[in-house]
């Protein structure tokens, strides 16, 4: 790997607001900065909007031929990557001018991290800020925060470290329409090291007509639960993949965890909003009640990694929102399961 950042934009349909997002992103201060900017779909116009910027001979466009969507653009550029650090602006977003130098702080502060991200805070036509929690500790306990706590996705705005030019933190393709692929993508960034948090606004990210992921929230129901069983399957199967020698009855912990979430005993998914349970249990386990694939009370229990699910199961919401559902589908095809993650709770 050569040393510097590279600073990588995947635009399309950008021509009203890129070159204020390029500005910023020329700003940054830090030692060899490449700004590299993924033009989708042979989309000739945003393509000219960067073409004032290209006398800096620290951006480059590429234009892709073909249509590839926000996940595989944002791919395509991770693959061309070189250098050590990374990052990732989306195309209207404005960093602050010391956003990626603070973020190199942070990761040098811990070298455990793999990604270092600021708070976010909304302009345009919603203001909202976001701080997204840490995620820290050994690999399993990742995973579980993971499963069970976030949503939101501030770390896609991050910095991220390279240790293995052939191990690269790809976003999940493959989802229902991409949606939340970055919510699913933070599972693959826990799975390979820690999540490190600069308590600071250095991020203002545009809401407008027309983003991507405000569509998201207009989606008919169905669309919703389909969104929601693919993004948590997704980060379930990487959470199951890897597990080390240390981790062992985790298997067990991360299935409890995935059910958790998706009965809405965790933090809410906000795409199954008012979806019926048993919509997304058809959606996340079929006809099968997953009951032996869950842990044994006294690995829940003893397990030195678990304590994310502990807490979520010792947790009187949950117990109670377990009892209406075991009460509601009792004799169900998933009474099994649900008695099983009730008894877990009882433990």
């Amino acid at each position: 790997m050569e040393a510097g950042t590279t600073l990588c934009i995947p635009a399309w349909d950008a021509t009203g607001f890129l070159a204020e997002t390029l500005e910023a992103c020329a700003r940054q201060a830090v030692p060899g900065l490449r700004i590299l900017v993924s033009v989708d779909g042979a989309d000739a116009a945003t393509a000219a909007a960067c073409a004032p910027f290209l006398a800096d001979p620290r951006i480059a466009v590429v234009v892709q031929p073909r249509r590839l969507g926000w996940v595989g653009n944002t791919n395509a550029l991770i693959a061309a990557v070189r250098t050590g650090h990374f990052a990732i602006m989306p195309h209207d977003d404005l960093p602050t001018p010391d956003w990626l130098a603070a973020l190199h702080h942070a990761l040098a502060a811990h070298p455990e991290a793999v990604c270092a991200y600021a708070d976010l805070d909304g302009f345009g036509t919603q203001e909202i800020t976001f701080a997204q929690p840490e995620i820290v500790g050994p690999p399993l306990t990742r995973r579980l925060d993971t499963l069970l706590n976030h949503y939101a996705c501030v770390p896609y705005r991050g910095l991220f470290r390279l240790r293995d030019p052939e191990v690269r933190p790809f976003l999940p393709a493959g989802l229902p329409g991409d949606v939340a692929a970055d919510t699913a993508w933070l599972m693959e960034l826990a799975c390979l090291g820690e999540l490190r948090r600069v308590p600071r606004i250095l991020v203002r990210k545009r809401y407008r007509a027309g983003n991507t992921h405000g569509g998201w929230w207009d989606l008919p129901a169905e669309a919703g639960v389909a969104a929601s069983v693919g993004v948590l399957g997704a980060m379930r199967r990487r959470a199951l993949r890897g597990l080390d020698g240390g981790s062992a009855g985790g298997h067990g912990l991360i299935e409890a965890a995935a059910l958790l979430r998706l009965l809405g005993c965790a933090a809410p998914l906000p795409l199954a909003r008012n979806a019926p349970v048993r919509a997304l249990l058809a959606g996340h386990l079929g006809t099968d009640g997953l009951t032996g694939l869950l842990p044994a009370a006294e690995v829940l229990r003893d397990h030195p990694q678990a304590q994310p699910l502990r807490a979520v199961l010792g947790s009187p919401a949950c117990r109670a929102r377990l009892a209406v559902l075991c009460k509601a589908m009792d004799g169900g095809v998933w009474g099994g399961c649900l008695r099983a993650l009730r008894a877990l709770a009882a433990a």
